[in-house]
């Protein structure tokens, strides 16, 4: 999590910055929800309440189910997902007399945001693609719903067209392949860590995402 404030918002301040810092209740100083509290380095350090304890709901950012990073990270054996009970007032339809399968219910998984932790405030929303989002996180921070992003950086790389080639998008093989062959790299940050998920199938969706991470760092190595 303090890559962000040690890595990402020095090297980088104009693409993404630190938001505030995630704290427990019984720890935030007089006023903090209000932009105030422990000050730090001279700066204002603005502190808001961890949404429920630190456990919040994380969903797939709009547009971006077909990304690269995002294979198998909402993915469930068919299996598991059958057995899935479907809960009352969950907008479940109807189809031909029976209610449809939780496969149907929009993903998600339970994230654990730690004590203190910075949350990410993105300044260049044209260059940073937002991959897991959290409406809890939104409603403390007032606008900051970002889990996990990444983007691209070093020279821009241009279409044959004189446009821009799209950094992240489609699985398609030509939208990854351009992709990969961007010059330069790609970050990718995502709060919490390896171990603090409360399930099995939610630390598998942080894995899958480093995983999805390395197998295009190799391939553009082997591209280049």
């Amino acid at each position: 999590d303090w890559g962000l404030v040690d890595v990402l918002d020095r090297t980088w301040p104009d693409i993404v910055k630190v938001g505030a810092y995630f704290r427990e209740k019984d720890k935030l100083p007089p006023g903090a929800n209000n932009g105030g509290g422990g000050g730090q380095g001279g700066e204002e350090r603005k502190q808001v309440e961890v949404p429920n304890g630190g456990m919040v709901a994380v969903t797939p950012a709009p547009g971006v189910a077909t990304h690269p990073y995002m294979r198998g990270v909402f993915l469930k054996p068919k299996s598991e997902r059958a057995k899935e009970p479907i809960p009352e007032g969950t907008g479940t339809v109807e189809r031909g007399g029976g209610r449809v399968g939780s496969e149907f219910m929009a993903p998600s998984h339970k994230w654990k945001i730690d004590d203190d932790s910075p949350s990410i405030h993105i300044v260049d929303k044209r260059r940073v693609k937002v991959l897991l989002v959290s409406d809890e996180l939104h409603k403390a921070t007032k606008g900051d719903s970002s889990v996990a992003i990444t983007f691209h950086v070093g020279k821009e790389a241009h279409t044959t067209d004189g446009g821009r080639v799209p950094t992240g998008g489609s699985r398609g093989k030509e939208a990854v392949s351009s992709a990969e062959r961007l010059p330069g790299g790609r970050v990718m940050h995502v709060l919490s860590h390896f171990g603090k998920q409360q399930s099995v199938a939610d630390e598998l969706a942080l894995r899958n995402l480093l995983v999805n991470f390395l197998l295009e760092c190799a391939r553009r190595r082997v591209g280049g």
